[in-house]
């Protein structure tokens, strides 16, 4: 097997010898089509202009879980995208594609500007999400409601997310630091059923207490039936005519193992939005099998992650790159979460310890770093 040389670029940092060639997702994914993977280029332009047998290649190697469907690709009448449809008789489940694997599996790995971490195993995670499901059931969530969040990266969040996602509804999250105005502007226009709130958090050493924000917030989300929050004991809206419970009480009944909803492949998962930096933010939804399939495919081919790594991606719950890092789970990794300043003044190298505690022998994931652009630390110790 003959590799590529970039000629454009004579001074290329690092690029994968034989044997992991040989043993990359790329790799097995292009003899599984059937399509060789060099040269690289010509796989490409095969993608594009066969993008049936190409999404099709994708679903069957990542093992996605649910019902094909007998077509793959129905392309617009008219020229362009616009109009295609995509795994039109499919139906799937997101959570239950992120949830699959091994009972005792490390799934997660939760940590904070202190250093300290937590894990939980898939079994752990998966009655967390079945007893959360239940919860939200109860509050009357069903397929296609909308639950929002203002929530810090923690395991509550991920819990909430895949819940909801499990039920067949829709999630979409804000970030708690984005004062009252802007958390209105984004969740005001899709009328969320259930709201789960954390009611203060840290950053940088500093605590925020945002109480009034989730009171102003409240008043004005009027299809809100039930505020669910992240702090126990907590009566600060006692007073409301919502329904106001804890965490803990959402989740103190249930089974250990969720039912997954199956939607069709285009029913909406998320909505995320723009910044607003020309009037109000956009409202995007996106798809459950468009974002699974798009996520996995990065992670598999673009990537090369694999079962057993540890996937981490420095965001909050607002950023795109929150739902991006989530579906590492689809991939076999375990998921890093960190919440908190990235450089706290307390300890800047906060991260670079967590990622030696517990990526020794794996890939970490940074902003702006791939696989493509660094090398594995087990090379070196």
């Amino acid at each position: 097997m003959k590799k590529q040389n970039n000629v454009l670029d004579p001074n290329i940092l690092w690029q994968p010898n034989e044997n992991w060639i040989s043993q990359s997702n790329l790799k097995g994914f292009s003899e599984q089509v059937g399509f060789p993977l060099f040269p690289y280029e010509r796989l490409h332009r095969w993608s594009i202009a066969h993008p049936e047998e190409f999404w099709s290649g994708v679903w069957d190697f990542a093992k996605i879980i649910g019902e094909k469907g007998k077509k793959v690709f129905i392309p617009p009448t008219v020229d362009g995208i616009l109009g295609a449809q995509w795994f039109s008789g499919a139906q799937l489940n997101f959570a239950e594609n992120v949830l699959m694997g091994e009972e005792e599996e490390i799934a997660v790995i939760v940590a904070g500007e202190d250093g300290t971490t937590s894990h939980f195993s898939l079994r752990e995670l998966r009655s967390k999400v079945a007893k959360a499901q239940e919860g939200l059931r109860n509050l009357g969530v069903r397929s296609g409601d909308r639950v929002a969040g203002i929530v810090t990266n923690e395991i509550e969040s991920l819990v909430a997310l895949l819940a909801t996602a499990s039920l067949g509804a829709v999630w979409t999250s804000c970030s708690p630091d984005f004062g009252s105005q802007g958390i209105i502007d984004r969740l005001g226009q899709v009328q969320p059923k259930v709201l789960i709130t954390v009611l203060e958090y840290q950053y940088n050493g500093k605590h925020f207490d945002i109480r009034d924000n989730i009171r102003a917030i409240s008043e004005v989300l009027d299809e809100v039936s039930a505020i669910v929050t992240l702090t126990e004991g907590d009566d600060f809206l006692k007073n409301q005519s919502k329904h106001v419970l804890n965490w803990n009480q959402l989740c103190k009944n249930g089974p250990f193992i969720p039912e997954f909803t199956r939607v069709p492949f285009n029913h909406p998962l998320y909505i995320l939005y723009t910044s607003g930096t020309t009037g109000l933010p956009k409202a995007i939804v996106h798809s459950v099998g468009g974002t699974l399939i798009q996520h996995v495919k990065e992670h598999q081919l673009h990537c090369d992650i694999k079962h057993g790594d540890i996937l981490f991606w420095y965001t909050n719950t607002a950023w795109m790159m929150y739902p991006w890092l989530i579906s590492g789970l689809a991939s076999g990794a375990a998921i890093l979460l960190y919440d908190g300043s990235p450089l706290p003044k307390d300890n800047i190298g906060v991260l670079w310890e967590i990622d030696f505690r517990w990526n020794r022998n794996y890939w970490l994931f940074r902003n702006g770093l791939s696989r493509t652009s660094c090398t594995s630390r087990r090379d070196y110790l």
